[in-house]
């Protein structure tokens, strides 16, 4: 399933200029460039972190998060979408690699995150690991049919 929302996320994404990359809906500030960031921190921040407990690496140790929460959405036509698509694409293979690594899903993940919606006694599993992943991508896919909808017209899986 994990796979299956990555693969619509590349058929959204594939082909597009930095500019396209770029571009809005009239009610959101949402690009597909800064989707794709953040589904690369969102690989990195729960399988290289939370599952494997690796430490901090760039470029998300450094990021300016206390001036701009939201870092990881931005993005500009000025940087490389081709670099964007590749960094994705290695952070979703290093969670594969992650996952066959440590197969035991009942296990606890190795770094406990808040997770505000499970209640102060929560712990994570790394099926719950998966299953956040595969929740995350599938939303932001959503969000890449009406952005590559509005771009160039492209709709369906």
């Amino acid at each position: 399933m994990l796979n299956a929302q990555r693969d619509i996320i590349r058929d959204k994404t594939r082909g597009m200029t930095a500019t396209q990359l770029t571009q809005k809906l009239p009610s959101s500030e949402m690009t597909l460039g800064g989707l794709l960031r953040h589904l690369t921190r969102v690989e990195y921040s729960w399988s290289v972190r939370v599952w494997a407990g690796l430490p901090p690496e760039e470029p998300w140790a450094s990021a300016p998060w206390a001036d701009d929460g939201d870092w990881d959405w931005r993005w500009s036509a000025d940087e490389d979408p081709d670099a964007l698509r590749r960094d994705w694409e290695a952070g979703c293979a290093r969670t594969d690699e992650i996952i066959r690594a440590h197969p035991d899903l009942d296990a606890e993940a190795a770094i406990q995150p808040h997770v505000k919606y499970e209640g102060p006694d929560a712990w994570v599993t790394r099926r719950y690991v998966i299953l956040h992943l595969i929740e995350e991508v599938a939303r932001h896919a959503g969000h890449a049919d009406l952005l590559a909808e509005a771009i160039d017209g492209r709709t369906g899986q």
